[in-house]
């Protein structure tokens, strides 16, 4: 009974774990659509499915602290599931998302004007590689695909629109400079 319970508990968190990263990327999602009180709503929902979380992690605990001196027979003991734990990284160990402000513009000029996400984010590497350091080249903790220094830099685009420096209006995957983007990068680099 005991390790049909951990097994099924270990199953909860595994579930718990996966929602996270989708709601991430919800949450992502609907501030690029400029839909800010409903990604306000998904990180509200992902904060609760967090603390949820770690409520089901203490009763897991709970349990097994309960089971070990509950049983008299002597069975044999359940490894519990390793599970990565992260926190935030300390302020100042990353490129600031404002440090890629000129450099998403300056790429931008270079392709011409407007360029898929990832061509921009290529020149922008390349504009930026002495600045980029080890923590910004680790995965973000919702999803290991990710390189924190990116989804910096997506979250830098959302601001450049919202200050009109980019279209806000372009098609999905696609980040276009405006004439006062271009006037920007012109002010900084003279």
């Amino acid at each position: 009974m005991k390790g049909s319970i951990n097994k099924t508990i270990d199953f909860l968190l595994g579930q718990l774990d996966a929602i996270i990263p989708e709601l991430n990327k919800q949450g992502a999602q609907l501030m690029q659509e400029k839909k800010y009180d409903q990604a306000r709503q998904i990180i509200a929902k992902a904060e609760a499915v967090v603390a949820f979380q770690g409520k089901v992690s203490a009763l897991r605990e709970e349990w097994l602290k309960l089971a070990v001196s509950a049983t008299k027979k002597s069975e044999k003991k359940e490894k519990p599931v390793s599970r990565k734990m992260t926190t935030m990284l300390k302020k100042g160990l990353r490129t600031p998302n404002d440090a890629f402000f000129l450099p998403i513009l300056q790429a931008l000029v270079k392709l011409g004007g407007s360029g898929r996400v990832q061509a921009v984010l290529d020149v922008v590497e390349e504009i930026m590689g002495d600045q980029l350091n080890k923590y910004d080249y680790q995965s973000i903790p919702s999803n290991p695909k990710i390189l924190r220094w990116r989804n910096n830099a997506q979250w830098a685009r959302l601001k450049l629109a919202q200050e009109g420096l980019l279209a806000d209006d372009s098609p999905r995957g696609i980040w276009e400079i405006t004439e006062a983007g271009r006037q920007r990068v012109r002010e900084e680099t003279n």
